[in-house]
């Protein structure tokens, strides 16, 4: 947060002097010395003034109705900067502080342990560093001690939890390292310990185990190891346990089953060995369950269905087995599942219809089998469907079409067959639709894009037929779309301005017609393929115009006419292939602007006229294929120099060249070479010294001399 900041002296203008007067008490002088350390931010209501004879009216200050001391010291987030110093040790009666959510800097000043009363201390979210002072020990009758949020480091003290009354602790978001202190168990009335985010390593205490009132445990983000101590199972009133992103290792939490106050659990991305204990099953107040990437084994326990006031399950990237317990359905308080990424079978229960609070369905990346229950998708919350990558089979069921909030319909990698229904997209605001490697067939759904919301049509590598539906191509929020390996035909649809289509790919289908001059208006787009069709005309010169189009490729068509010089304005070109039409003309010199160019493909076309020496010049290029042309003349003098660092393949068969074959001992990463059916000469023994080289062709329609 960036703000103007006023020095205090402003706020004092109406004095006419900073000196103390004997009128104020003790605690008054010492928090204006205090003050003439900091800055405070405009408008900040400041009304500490020198010539009273007591703080207790001062902004943020209370007192003491009897002894006029200062009892409560309150400015949290007021964006306050400066230091921290010794005056607090004047402030004997202080009971109360919280600096929190400002820009102090600097360390903590070690006289704040004269502050014995102290009860509670807040200097939470600002810029401290350096370590914990040993002094602070002293703050025997603390409940409260927070310093989350600073960048505070070294080790935290055992003598802090030597305090009988310390209740919360927050020195989480720190950069304290080292170990728990294994006194923390001392503190038998400690309730909230949060530790997380962090660079602690080392085991979790045993003594832990002794904090019986404890119901917060946050560990979260350091480096702990080992096993978690058998003593946690001990701790009744836990709330919230998150041991997540750590080392830890051993059995899985809890396994006694004495959890029951337990709402929010998250054990995430560690080590654990086994699976998740029946007994999980006893903490029927849980409401989050989190252990993503945690290493959990076997089968799923049927005893989950006795959390009844779960809402979030997260199990993803595992290796879960065995079947989705059916048990699961009487969890009816669920809104999200989460089991993406294990080693699931069997089908999916029917029972999970019954979840009508659930609002995201993730199963994606098992070996799970069998229909998707009609049940399912009769879930009216449902938001997000994401079953890829297993081995489901059966027809999508017509009831998808009756969801109004689903967004994300994620089905790709199954066996599902059949016509899509043709009123997905009608009701729902889709944002992501992804079919793609299934065995669809019949049409592409007429009002998939109906709503104008999607972003993403993936239907790739189906048995769709037909055309396109117009809608796809007046849908101005898609991102990103591929209808690529199906059976569909016709013409490409008329494309609207859309700035949001970055790739799309129509490739292995059958259009036909020309490349539509619309596909200007896809003005931020990256990636275009059209290869594999029977497309036919001209390549409008006006696709120049794409300025951000990386790859192009319009091979295995019928295109005819000359290469579009006015490519030369999409200076991004990463991928250019025309090859397999019936182009014809010479290669443009303009294309020599394409510096980024890294793969160049033109053959099997009728390109005439000599090779330009600009190819040889392009310093990223990787790629060359210029077989299967008429093109004539010598190899330019070029080859090898600039690009010979980087070229791998060379392909300049089946045309008419003639000559010498040039100095080829440059390409030092060339991996393929084919220089066959044209009439060159010269010797190749100079390839025995390309390492990388490995497929030669070179047999000449008339040979001079050509030794290899």
């Amino acid at each position: 947060m960036a703000i103007s900041l006023i020095p205090l002296f402003l706020f004092f203008c109406y004095s006419q002097s900073l000196h103390i007067t004997s009128a104020l008490n003790s605690d008054g002088t010492a928090l204006l010395s205090l003050a003439q350390r900091w800055t405070f931010p405009p408008g900040f209501p400041f009304n500490w003034n020198a010539s009273d004879s007591n703080p207790c009216s001062w902004f943020g200050i209370r007192c003491d109705d009897r002894t006029q001391s200062v009892t409560v010291f309150n400015l949290t987030g007021y964006g306050i900067s400066g230091q921290l110093g010794p005056e607090f040790a004047s402030l004997k009666r202080l009971v109360y502080l919280d600096l929190s959510n400002n820009y102090f800097s600097g360390s903590i000043p070690s006289e704040l342990g004269n502050c014995t009363v102290l009860q509670h201390l807040d200097l939470s979210v600002n810029l401290f560093v350096q370590g914990i002072p040993i002094t602070l020990s002293n703050l025997r009758n603390v409940s409260f001690f927070n310093l989350y949020g600073n960048s505070l480091n070294g080790t935290i003290p055992e003598s802090l939890f030597s305090n009988p009354n310390l209740e919360s602790v927050y020195l989480n978001d720190n950069q304290f390292s080292g170990n728990i202190p294994s006194n923390v168990g001392n503190a038998t009335k400690l309730a909230k310990l949060w530790l997380g985010s962090n660079s602690l390593s080392g085991t979790v205490p045993p003594s832990l185990g002794n904090c019986s009132y404890l119901q917060d445990l946050v560990l979260k983000v350091n480096h702990l190891s080992g096993p978690l101590p058998q003593g946690l199972n001990n701790l009744l009133n836990l709330y919230y346990f998150d041991v997540s992103s750590n080392k830890l290792e051993g059995p899985f939490p809890f396994e006694s089953g004495n959890c029951k106050n337990l709402e929010i659990f998250d054990a995430s991305i560690n080590s654990f060995n086994g699976g998740i204990p029946a007994a999980f099953g006893n903490c029927t107040r849980l409401t989050n369950f989190s252990a993503i990437s945690c290493g959990l084994s076997g089968r799923l326990p049927p005893s989950l269905g006795q959390l009844i006031n779960l809402k979030s399950l997260e199990l993803t990237q595992n290796s879960l087995s065995g079947e989705i317990p059916p048990e699961l359905g009487d969890c009816t308080s669920l809104i999200s599942i989460n089991m993406a990424e294990n080693k699931l079978i069997g089908r999916i229960p029917p029972e999970l219809g019954l979840l009508k609070n659930l609002r995201m369905l993730v199963l994606d990346t098992n070996n799970l089998t069998g229909e998707i229950p009609n049940a399912i998708f009769k879930i009216q919350n449902l938001l997000n469907v994401s079953l890829y990558g297993n081995k489901l089979s059966g027809r999508l069921p017509i009831e998808v079409t009756e969801l109004r909030q689903l967004e994300d319909l994620l089905l790709f990698e199954n066996q599902l067959t059949g016509d899509v229904p043709q009123g997905l997209g009608i009701n729902a605001s889709f944002v992501r639709i992804d079919l793609s490697g299934n065995k669809f067939t019949g049409l592409i759904p007429a009002k998939i894009c109906f709503r104008n919301a999607l972003q993403r049509l993936m239907l790739s590598r189906n048995s769709f037929q037909g055309s396109i539906p117009s809608e796809v191509g007046s849908c101005s929020s898609l991102t990103r779309l591929r209808l690529d390996g199906n059976n569909l035909t016709g013409v490409l649809p008329h494309f609207v301005k859309n700035p949001n289509l970055s790739f799309m790919n129509l490739s292995n289908n059958g259009f036909t017609g020309a490349i539509p001059l619309s596909l200007i208006n896809l003005t931020n787009i990256t990636a275009i393929y059209l290869f594999m069709n029977k497309l036919s005309g001209i390549i409008p010169p006006e696709l120049g115009s794409l300025m951000y189009l990386k790859t192009l490729n319009l091979s295995h068509n019928g295109l005819e006419g000359n290469l579009p010089s006015q490519l030369e304005n999409s200076r991004q070109l990463l991928q250019l292939d025309v090859s397999y039409n019936l182009l014809n003309g010479s290669i443009p010199s303009s294309l020599s602007s394409l510096q980024e160019l890294e793969i160049l493909v033109l053959s099997e076309n009728r390109f005439a006229g000599e090779i330009p020496s600009f190819v040889f010049a392009l310093n990223k290029l990787r790629n060359l294929q210029l077989g299967g042309n008429i093109l004539s003349g010598t190899i330019p003098p070029t080859i090898g120099t600039n690009t010979g660092r980087s070229l791998g393949v060379l392909n300049l068969s089946s045309n008419r060249l003639m000559g010498e074959v040039g100095n080829l001992r440059a390409l030092a990463s060339l991996e393929v070479l084919d220089l066959s059916h044209n009439s060159l000469s010269g010797s190749l023994e100079v390839l025995d010294d390309l390492k990388a080289l490995s497929f030669v062709s070179a047999v000449q329609e008339k040979v001079t001399h050509c030794a290899i």
